[in-house]
């Protein structure tokens, strides 16, 4: 049967991650590795029963200390009227001593039912919370695996390579970026599979401690998966992509790990009752929480009608002959464990074959048998019965049987009518697998050593493999997998007879392989910038025969070859014929820089309106550009389009050149004709264009280097800041790198338009860590004590910012009209007021009290000889975190974050920096 669940089991997890699948890219890339998951073996089952036993002893703590409350309230009313009615003043005092003791024992009462219905709720939320994450993950890591493999089919049929146009150090800048951020986020998911919770249970009277993974196998598959994805995301050229793919990662982390931490303790149900009775009657709960999960509710509901019955009369033996309760009752209880293990049993088996059956249903569309499918698939939906299980199983058996026996048949029949022989084909596998030995294979001293030296390994190993695909496909039960077979079995045996009389091949292979890279490598050198895609596109193709020629038919790879070498000795005539062209275009671009160089001279120091000329900057030399742009493409197609329009600029150039010449030469426009003075306006106004454009050029680059030269001293003194602070200074790194490279763009291109945007973004970024070092430097100034002070008031700060923000929203305009909820309809001010209470709420006095005074603690031990300052620390960072975590992952917090009616929440990133931060201060407190 099915294996029921306890505290015990663990579950053995190799998620089948395709990161080393990534690695082939990598390696063909030359890019740094990634770190790769680690197994995740050994992680402990998620207790969800724990939690369902937690809420049901919650929830009968719940009963009983409202009963104990009734009871105490009672006798309360009943002291009191004694009190009332006693005239003997001895024995009223007496009366009005109980009464008072009645009383103390009424609130002690209220406490421990008030105590109870938290504890209920608590466990109420957490189960539920549990239950939603845990219910779609078979379906989120299938989900997850289908993006994955479908991202690896479309890099398979990739034949551009997305980064081709990206600068290499832009490109491998991005690439570490994304590795380090995708790297970070696989130590925090490690790092989360190796945390536990703990829970506690009593039984005979012994606590016994457990501890359970934080995340559960599934989860851990999930996200190494989505991290898969983000990569392959980044190897189709989605760079940001890939960078959001990792930050939802993390938000899933976070989304599974509060879904188990801060469990409550749990005891066992029937501490009162004799514990030979408890834990028969402890195993019998989990088995009915089982059968509900397994989808037999009604079963689960009969037993579970059975054994309230039978609680209900061990509880009235307890209260009234507790010395009897086991003789009493053990038969039953006995009686009970035995029909809910047959129970179990017949569920267990009914899932099982249920899930054969189901099998047998796909095995007979595969076969091509849709009809006879249905017809099981209907008798299967009439012989559910989750109620009678013992009935249920007997049909599914004599269900399952019945069509195995169908299924064979209607095979045999296929075989038949395809005129399919499957004996035959059995024969023909077995005679190629003994040629295979005969001819390759020695025996002796020398056994399993390869015959024939010139036959490559790898033609063996494909060869082995090629046999063994054979065999899988002859075991199936779809005729088109058979007829595969066949035709798999007829390859086999050409490759193999192939390899046996044409080994010699490969030797030919091997030397013409080498002339063929050999002629690229000269290629490359001499020519390496002509014709650039067709050169990487032979190579890549080349290098792909290199890996996988040993394994294919040498006489097809000998004619591949043959190709390849082919298309290269084409490649490179091409090759020289395009650097000719190339330097045709050169001196062509130089002839009309030379003009362009002319009229510059012939305009400048004139003024056309109120501008003055201070040389050519218009549209020739625009032209120009453009064209020596296309030209650096070095392939036919550019060098021919590039060639046309340099010819064409500078006979356009020249005409333009003598005109300017002529008037000025003249003195009037008078001496011009009527297509030259055409000419002339056209020049005029593309001269006055290009100088403004030329002075606001000029403008932006002085502004640019200002303000580079400023953001740069900036960023160097927040780098030596951020190095006497011991604070990561790889983002400082970053930005003066892309100040670098913003500087060495703009002299080329001459545009500082997006430069000058992007300065404005760094300058932010140089605002925001120049706060985080003056906030790390008070900080690390400041004592324990001070500094969980610090902390503590940012947090009450935060507070009442949020239970004011009402306030900052009436600013802006009327609440009701200014907030809507998805429908349209209005929310009103009440509502508003509410929903910041929830959120001042998630930060609790009793933790922020806590953190400050645990950390005056902390500080007054560190201060004082022989004081262990530890336990304080402990405590000031349990509150720390408590409260970090109710700033993360919160979905009322996610949305006041996002709020429109300011800039943004300074109060609440100034407290969640402030608690991080303080708890680095707090680990590294104490000297070692």
């Amino acid at each position: 049967m099915q294996k029921m669940p306890n505290d015990s089991d663990t579950l053995d997890v190799v998620p089948d991650s395709i990161s080393g699948w990534i690695e082939k890219f990598n390696k063909v890339k030359g890019w740094k590795p990634l770190d790769a998951p680690s197994s995740g073996k050994n992680l402990k089952l998620t207790p969800i029963h724990r939690f369902e036993e937690a809420h049901a002893k919650a929830s009968s703590d719940v009963l009983e200390a409202n009963s104990a409350k009734v009871q105490a309230q009672k006798k309360v009313d009943a002291l009191q009227q004694a009190v009332d009615a006693q005239d003997d003043p001895a024995k009223k005092a007496l009366a009005e001593d109980a009464l008072e003791a009645a009383k103390d024992a009424f609130e002690a009462a209220k406490a421990a039912d008030k105590t109870a219905r938290e504890l209920r709720n608590k466990m109420a939320t957490k189960l539920v919370t549990l239950t939603k994450v845990e219910e779609d993950l078979d379906k989120d890591l299938r989900e997850v695996s289908a993006r994955v493999a479908a991202l690896q089919d479309q890099l398979e049929e990739q034949s551009d390579d997305p980064f081709a146009k990206v600068p290499k150090k832009e490109r491998n800048s991005d690439f570490e970026l994304v590795q380090a951020m995708r790297n970070l986020v696989a130590g925090n998911i490690e790092k989360a599979r190796t945390e536990v919770f703990k829970m506690t249970k009593v039984v005979d009277g012994d606590k016994i401690e457990r501890s359970y993974a934080v995340i559960c196998p599934e989860e851990y598959q999930i996200l190494h998966a989505m991290l898969d994805e983000a990569m392959l995301t980044y190897l189709t050229g989605d760079v940001e992509g890939a960078k959001a793919g990792i930050n939802a990662t993390t938000d899933q982390l976070n989304l599974f790990r509060n879904a188990r931490t801060g469990a409550t303790i749990i005891e066992s149900r029937d501490d009162a009752f004799d514990t030979r009775l408890s834990l028969p009657l402890a195993r019998i709960e989990g088995q009915i929480s089982w059968l509900r999960t397994l989808g037999f509710k009604p079963c689960a509901d009969e037993v579970k009608h059975s054994l309230d019955d039978l609680r209900a009369l061990i509880d009235e033996t307890q209260k009234n002959t507790p010395d009897t309760v086991f003789d009493t009752h053990k038969d039953a209880v006995e009686e009970l464990a035995k029909t809910v293990q047959l129970q179990a049993d017949d569920a267990a088996f009914c899932v099982e074959t249920t899930k054969r059956i189901l099998k047998q249903i796909a095995t007979l569309r595969a076969m091509d048998a849709p009809g006879t499918a249905d017809v099981l698939s209907e008798e299967l939906d009439r012989v559910e019965n989750p109620t009678f299980l013992r009935l249920r199983r007997s049909e599914l058996d004599g269900l399952e049987m019945k069509w195995a026996t169908e299924t064979e048949k209607l095979k045999k029949l296929q075989a038949a009518q395809e005129q399919i022989n499957v004996e035959k084909m059995n024969k023909q596998l077995l005679d190629l697998r003994v040629k295979y030995a005969e001819m390759f294979k020695s025996s002796g001293w020398q056994k399993g050593a390869i015959k024939d030296k010139k036959v490559p390994k790898e033609a063996l190993s494909e060869l082995e493999m090629k046999l063994s695909t054979a065999e899988q496909l002859l075991q199936t039960d779809s005729i088109d997998a058979l007829k595969l077979a066949k035709a798999y079995l007829d390859d086999v045996e050409s490759f193999e007879t192939s390899l046996a009389e044409n080994s010699d091949k490969f030797n030919s292979i091997i030397t013409q392989l080498g002339l063929v890279n050999k002629k690229l490598d000269r290629l490359k050198s001499k020519y390496g910038a002509y014709e650039a895609g067709r050169t990487v596109e032979l190579a890549a193709r080349v290098k792909t025969f290199e890996n996988t020629y040993p394994a294919k038919n040498p006489v097809r790879s000998y004619a591949e070859i043959v190709g390849l070498w082919d298309e290269a000795v084409a490649l490179k005539n091409d090759a020289r014929a395009r650097a000719a062209e190339f330097k045709e275009c050169e001196m062509l671009a130089k002839s009309v820089a030379s003009e362009i160089r002319a009229l510059s001279n012939a305009m400048a120091n004139s003024t056309i309106g109120d501008v003055q000329i201070a040389g050519y900057y218009g549209r020739f030399v625009d032209d120009l550009a453009k064209a020596r742009q296309l030209a650096d493409a070095r392939d036919k197609a550019s060098l021919d389009d590039a060639k046309k329009k340099l010819i064409e600029l500078l006979s356009d150039i020249q005409s333009t050149t003598a005109v300017a010449l002529k008037r000025w030469a003249e003195g009037s426009r008078d001496a011009l004709s009527g297509q030259e003075l055409t000419t002339w306006t056209a020049l005029k106004s593309d001269c006055v264009k290009g100088q403004e454009k030329e002075n606001s050029r000029e403008a932006n680059k002085k502004i640019f280097d200002t303000e580079s030269d400023a953001v740069k001293a900036e960023l160097k003194k927040l780098l030596a800041k951020f190095s006497e602070l011991n604070l990561d200074i790889s983002e400082l790194d970053l930005a003066l790198k892309e100040i670098a490279s913003l500087k060495a763009t703009t002299k080329v291109s001459g545009d500082y338009d997006d430069a000058i945007k992007r300065l404005e973004k760094l300058k932010a970024d140089v605002a925001t860590y120049t706060i985080t070092a003056d906030e790390i430097g008070k900080l690390s100034k400041l004592n324990a004590a001070a500094a969980t002070k610090d902390c503590a008031e940012k947090l009450r700060s935060l507070v009442a910012a949020v239970k004011g923000f009402d306030k900052v929203i009436e600013k802006v305009g009327d609440v009701g009209e200014l907030v809507a909820t998805g429908s349209g309809e209005a929310i009103t001010a009440t509502d508003v007021k509410a929903y910041l209470d929830t959120v001042a709420g998630l930060v609790r006095d009793a933790d922020v009290k806590k953190l400050e005074d645990n950390g005056a603690l902390f500080q007054k031990a560190l201060d004082t000889a022989g004081s262990d300052p530890r336990p304080p620390r402990e405590a000031a960072l349990s509150a720390l975190r408590t409260l970090t975590g109710a700033l993360q992952a919160n979905a009322p917090l996610a949305h006041f974050r996002t709020q429109p009616f300011t800039g943004g929440t300074p109060e609440l990133d100034i407290a969640v920096q402030t608690l991080s931060r303080l708890e680095i201060k707090l680990l590294t407190a104490i000297p070692k």
